[in-house]
């Protein structure tokens, strides 16, 4: 057997000069051996690695590609996949590392790295199933196990990232992106003492990093902690607000910090760290001028969620004789009555979980989609990559996300009048305004809904019952002391809050009775399916919202029940949805603008029998909640004025939709 041929001394000279840093130096040295000996495949693959650090991307792939021609070398394959991949090239690097399967069976390395550009792709199932091929080759592989958790994670699969993540952190104790990972998930699960606990342990092992700090303070949030996490997420605001190039804004921002701006800054920030693909070239040109409008809604969402409790009733409401619905879905694949309701709505319902936003994007094209809706915009398990790579000549962002997309692949925004006044500043989308509310009305409240009197959830018959149901990373410490204060004024009143945590209602009972009101006026609810939710409403006598994140579907519930609900409008976006429900549905005394206000408005309703019946009578009869098909009308209407701008040449421009 031949024995390998040794390095050449030119060679040796640019290892020596790559390690010490010296790549001006290293780069001369690589010349003279490959001039030397131009199939040098270790110089080949050495330039090759140089050439990426200096950018010169054609130069390393061609390096890596010599290297392969001459000997198959794997790790010029490997390099050179990674390459292609991190240039966005990823049909190209999956080719080669296929080739490389071929060359080298039953290599990890490999395995793993098409497990990689797989997961790179969107194409969550595959990749999913290519970690596990490559944990069959390499079982005590940690780096492998955090990636393959990770992949579980992005396929909406919290509970088996969570064993993934066991398994990392059984091999190597004090890896902190495999607990962080562990403690998001967990938080997804709605486990935050768990994900509290996971942060901790992270902290202890590297305390300076604040986006841990960060991420704990917003699970802390959760469960009120309001003295753990509001200092830590308020300064993070803070500092955000001086340096958004510099420092990542915290999660949550929307739940304590009322400024438009701040929050598209947020928004921008998150979509530059994302490594968006630009617009995909080739965008087909409109189909003839009077044929069915076709709109693409596109969403993790079709299933029992907050967005189809919305969406449902106007998506089957749509004129089909006027528009073809198009549902784009990533969601986990739940057989639910949520879903079947979203495929009885669509012309086409799409399964995009495992394909790569380029075949989506062609696929879109190939659709010849007139109209897409982002429902996800800036939220958790959101692809933006879709629109920026351009699905379709007119895209909306709608209804998932709480405020602009900041972003050049969002050419409208979907709001209202109160929403978003003429004149108001951080949008970076054109705004389309509809009639009423922004938000779906919906026909969606069975009758006759199930009956429970109040003591079947431990509420008192003759007490004014006032409901909080929003999520309680929205109840801040100071809203919180808005409705203790308003118990206080009402004697004979109780809170009925939402709520599973243990440790949530322990620390909300405590500020109880740290402000003066008995624990026991604090009454809590269990989740409960959606239908179920809505029938229990009709036992409160009103509603309290939360600010400066108010109520959405939770408002949208209150009010078409009938349950007035006292709001507060501000600045911002979460700040004026439930004014904008309210004052769409005829109720815009129910909108305080001051905490002051706020907390006299729902003492005074408290007290007044006679003009809370005249409200919900009032929210009974309104179209702007109850009629759906008025509202698909609106947003057929709102679609194609955007439609008939985009065929005209004309860039997007606010829009005014009548009744």
């Amino acid at each position: 057997m031949q024995s390998p041929k040794p390095p050449s001394r030119f060679f040796r000279q640019a290892a020596e000069a790559f390690r010490a840093g010296r790549l001006e130096e290293a780069r001369t040295a690589y010349q003279k051996a490959l001039n030397a000996d131009p199939g040098d495949v270790d110089a080949l693959v050495g330039q090759g690695v140089l050439l990426t650090m200096f950018g010169e991307t054609d130069g390393a792939l061609a390096s890596y590609a010599a290297a392969i021609a001459k000997t198959g070398d794997l790790e010029a394959r490997l390099n050179r996949a990674n390459l292609l991949a991190n240039l966005g090239r990823h049909d190209e690097a999956l080719a080669g590392l296929d080739a490389a399967a071929v060359a080298a069976p039953g290599e990890a390395n490999v395995a793993f790295n098409r497990a990689v550009v797989l997961a790179g792709m969107h194409r969550n199932g595959d990749a999913i199933a290519a970690f596990e091929a490559a944990l069959a080759l390499a079982p005590d592989s940690a780096v492998l196990h955090f990636h393959h958790g990770a992949a579980l994670a992005r396929a909406l699969r919290p509970g088996d990232a969570i064993a993934a993540f066991d398994r990392v952190l059984a091999l190597e104790p004090n890896q902190i992106e495999a607990l962080c990972l562990k403690g998001f998930a967990l938080v997804e699960l709605g486990r935050h003492d768990a994900a509290v606990a996971c942060y901790d342990a992270a902290l202890a092992l590297s305390p300076g990093v604040p986006q841990v700090r960060e991420q704990r303070a917003w699970a802390q949030l959760q469960l009120c902690d309001w003295a753990a996490a509001e200092p830590v997420l308020r300064a993070a605001a803070d500092s955000f607000a001086i340096s958004p190039q510099a420092t990542p804004a915290p999660p949550g921002l929307i739940a304590f910090a009322d400024d438009p701006m701040l929050q598209a800054a947020a928004t921008a920030a998150w979509l530059a760290g994302a490594d968006l693909p630009a617009p995909m070239p080739g965008l087909a040109a409109p189909h003839p001028a009077g044929e069915k409008l076709r709109i693409a809604y596109a969403s993790a969402d079709f299933h029992a969620h907050a967005t189809m409790y919305l969406l449902a009733d106007v998506l089957a409401a749509h004129d089909r004789e006027r528009v073809e619905v198009t549902l784009l879905s990533w969601g986990p694949r739940l057989d639910d009555e949520w879903r079947a309701r979203a495929v009885a709505a669509a012309d086409r319902f799409v399964e995009i979980g495992d394909m790569a936003d380029s075949e989506v994007v062609a696929l879109a094209r190939d659709l010849a989609i007139d109209v897409a809706v982002d429902l996800k915009g800036a939220t958790v398990h959101a692809r933006p990559g879709l629109f920026t790579a351009r699905l379709a000549p007119v895209q909306v962002n709608w209804l998932g996300h709480p405020g602009t997309m900041a972003g050049k692949g969002w050419d409208y925004l979907l709001a209202d009048a109160t929403l978003i006044p003429a004149g108001a500043a951080g949008y970076g989308e054109a705004i389309a305004r509809l009639p009423g509310s922004y938000q779906p009305a919906s026909g969606r409240y069975p009758a006759p809904l199930p009956r429970s009197a109040r003591a079947d959830h431990g509420l008192p018959d003759d007490a004014i019952v006032f409901a909080g149901f929003n999520q309680l990373w929205k109840l801040t410490a100071a809203v919180f002391e808005d409705w203790l204060a308003i118990l206080a004024a009402v004697p004979n009143s109780v809170l009925w809050l939402w709520s599973d945590a243990p440790a949530a209602r322990a620390r909300l009972a405590a500020a109880a009775e740290t402000a003066g009101v008995a624990a026991d006026r604090l009454v809590f609810a269990a989740s409960l399916p959606h239908v179920e939710h809505l029938a229990r409403l009709g036992l409160a006598d009103l509603a309290l919202d939360t600010f400066p994140c108010t109520a959405h579907t939770t408002a949208a519930d209150a009010l078409g029940m009938g349950l007035p609900l006292v709001t507060r409008i501000g600045e911002g976006f979460p700040a004026r949805v439930a004014a904008s429900l309210a004052t769409a549905a005829g109720a815009a005394e129910l909108v305080a603008d001051s905490a002051e206000a706020y907390r006299a408005l729902a003492i005074a309703l408290a007290g007044d029998a006679d003009r809370r019946a005249a409200i919900a009578a009032r929210l009974a009869a309104a179209p702007s909640l109850h009629d759906p098909a008025a509202f698909a009308r609106h947003l057929e209407a709102a679609f194609a004025a955007m439609d008939a701008q985009a065929r005209a040449g004309l860039p997007p421009a606010d829009l005014a939709i009548a009744p």
